[in-house]
């Protein structure tokens, strides 16, 4: 997407002490030296669980939905012998990065 490198990661039994038991999913930007801004969704398909944010990336930085979202328990009690996730992005606005100047360059789907 708009040459940009994406990774999710995805914890099962929370990835902190304070959310052991949450089943959290991250989603990372790998590449772009600008700053972006974009509304994202993380969506369990088969649980019907998510979560929409308006939220700021930048390279190597990771947001994912709220703790609360998913629970680990939620998930072994459901029975699947598989889940998937939908992730929808939709860019709002990118924040070239230039030498001594910062260009913002808005982009409307």
């Amino acid at each position: 997407m708009c040459s940009l490198d994406w990774c999710i990661d995805v914890y099962p039994n929370g990835n902190r002490d304070d959310n052991v038991g949450s089943f959290n999913v991250y989603l990372k930007l790998l590449s772009s030296r600008n700053k972006i801004i974009v509304c994202r969704r993380i969506y369990c398909k088969e649980l019907h669980s998510s979560c929409t944010y308006i939220t700021s990336y930048k390279k190597d930085k990771s947001n994912g939905w709220s703790s609360s979202t998913l629970s680990l328990n939620e998930v072994i009690n459901s029975n699947m012998e598989e889940i998937s996730f939908i992730i929808e992005i939709r860019i709002l606005r990118i924040m070239l990065v230039g030498e001594d100047t910062k260009y913002i360059i808005i982009y409307r789907i």
